[in-house]
């Protein structure tokens, strides 16, 4: 899909090979292959997670509401927010980075028209911040902004290759889909990304694609609009 409009998500762990803090190489190999795919025209947003730094669900901290604990994880979007946009003016890549809520002398607030501007400017757009609210997931977002800034797919980045039958860090003989419809995702109960955020893209017909971020030249291939993981849409089922 040259020249098409990609809403990347990326989890945190994306910015560290361990699932730690950030480190160099993680970093380098994302910026890398979104300055190519911008060069070569495809109009990208990104939106990040920070389970690099804060994984609520982990925290064993008994005094720690889930509403506080949320709100951790959405400030901690901010530092990756941070971290990718230098990666990428480091690429001589035009970028502009906002989150759901202002950050004083950090970030900018992000407002749809002026985000749709810079997209249309040739801007690479970064989105921290989540939606800005406690009790929804980075998927959520990821899924708005996409409907919200009339992206083309949405891109879910993740340590597996796709869609699969079962748990291919389980099962050995796991299928992997290169395609599938969003009905049979609920038919066959399959696992894509958050079941609000999966709904929200059905109820808009907001196709998705899973790929693994770590092969080799995967996360090019997904924004270039090229076969890599599985894709799900509204059509039919094609192998």
């Amino acid at each position: 899909m040259p020249n098409g409009r990609m809403l990347l998500k990326l989890s945190g762990e994306a910015f560290a090979e361990n699932g730690q803090g950030v480190d160099n190489a993680s970093l380098e190999r994302i910026a890398k292959a979104v300055s190519e795919a911008h060069r070569s025209g495809v109009t990208i947003a990104i939106v990040v997670g920070a389970g690099n730094y804060w994984r609520g669900a982990e925290s064993n901290i008994n005094s720690l509401s889930h509403t506080t604990s949320d709100q951790v994880g959405i400030i901690a979007t901010c530092m990756n927010t941070l971290v990718l946009r230098d990666a990428l003016l480091a690429e001589n890549v035009p970028v502009c980075a906002y989150s759901a809520f202002r950050v004083p002398g950090m970030l900018p607030q992000y407002y749809r028209s002026k985000v749709l501007q810079d997209l249309s400017d040739n801007k690479v757009v970064i989105l921290g911040g989540g939606t800005g609210n406690p009790f929804v997931t980075n998927d959520s977002a990821a899924s708005l902004r996409a409907i919200e800034l009339d992206m083309d797919c949405v891109l879910k980045a993740t340590k597996v290759d796709g869609v699969y039958d079962k748990d291919p860090m389980k099962h050995d003989d796991a299928i992997l889909f290169s395609t599938l419809t969003f009905d049979e995702v609920i038919d066959k109960q399959l696992k894509v990304m958050d079941l609000s955020a999966f709904c929200q893209c059905k109820t808009y017909n907001m196709t998705i694609r899973v790929f693994n971020l770590f092969k080799s030249g995967a996360l090019l291939r997904a924004l270039m609009g090229e076969p890599e993981g599985s894709l799900v849409t509204m059509g039919e089922q094609h192998g």
